[in-house]
């Protein structure tokens, strides 16, 4: 039992000692008393703030619409038969087919301008 609460008092020390409180775990070891600081394990947000979603298109009619693919293996075999659904029934709106990879983080910003910069609209293919 003694080597649980050893272990435990270890365990308690290398916790707390990230928020310089290694003197307090001394103190209390020194008087054969047990500190635990318990910690939120939950998830803190620290990133950009949501933004709204634009406003639905209208019409497609004269509209340029991208049809991106996001690099999974479905997407290859989804963005055809896709394209050629959406051309035969908006034979006035423009598709292009993009390929931006969601797995290189680096190139994917780059990519993406490019879609914002041409398109009107945009079809996603999950490919999953």
């Amino acid at each position: 039992m003694r080597k649980f609460w050893l272990s435990l008092l270890f365990l308690g020390i290398a916790v707390t000692a990230f928020a310089g409180e290694t003197q307090a775990i001394a103190a209390a070891a020194a008087q054969d008393e047990v500190v635990l600081k318990v910690l939120d394990p939950r998830a803190q947000f620290w990133g950009p703030q949501a933004q709204k979603l634009c406003p639905r298109l209208d019409t497609l009619d004269g509209k340029k619409i991208a049809l991106v693919n996001n690099g999974k293996a479905g997407g290859d075999h989804m963005i055809g038969p896709m394209l050629e659904v959406l051309s035969a029934r908006y034979p006035k709106t423009e598709f292009k087919k993009f390929k931006v990879s969601f797995f290189d983080y680096a190139k994917k910003e780059e990519d993406m301008k490019a879609v914002a910069e041409w398109a009107d609209g945009v079809v996603e293919m999950l490919g999953d």
